[in-house]
């Protein structure tokens, strides 16, 4: 009978490994919206080691913009119907094609004044880790397993 008590408390500490524990503890991150991102860059220096150099640079009015492609987005619609009257299927499909980029624009002084993008998103929101509830709830069946058994 003890052979079995440690072999179940064995389990129970397996199945509870720090593999579920260590992610809630060490993900600190905070979620923010891609607007909150995209306002982190307050300066060309910021920019380049994010981005590296730009696709294209143009400069109007002493405002300097750094425009990055990053390349095209290809949507397809297809829509099917049958009208009754006629007893005839109908269809038709569209297509949009836009490309994906990412501009800032610089004042004089390198400072970053404004900055534009068109379908990327760089927002993040942080998955909530369910192991926690499941590593919970394994403790309280472990510890009222324990109780039974070595009381």
């Amino acid at each position: 009978m003890r052979l079995f008590n440690y072999c179940v408390i064995f389990l129970i500490l397996l199945l509870n490994s720090c593999t579920i524990a260590i992610p809630l503890m060490v993900d600190k991150s905070e979620d923010y919206t891609h607007a909150e991102y995209m306002n982190r860059f307050e300066t060309k220096q910021q920019v380049l080691v994010t981005y590296g150099p730009p696709t294209s640079k143009e400069t109007l009015d002493g405002i300097e913009f750094w425009k990055y492609d990053l390349g095209s987005v290809t949507n397809s619609n297809s829509n099917v119907g049958y009208n009754n009257l006629t007893d005839k299927v109908y269809g038709n499909t569209s297509t949009t094609t836009y490309n994906k980029y990412v501009q800032f624009m610089f004042a004089d002084n390198d400072n970053v004044i404004n900055w534009k993008t068109k379908g990327v998103n760089y927002g993040y929101k942080k998955h909530k880790n369910p192991g926690g509830f499941g590593f919970f709830v394994d403790t309280i069946i472990g510890c009222v397993w324990a109780l039974i058994t070595f009381l």
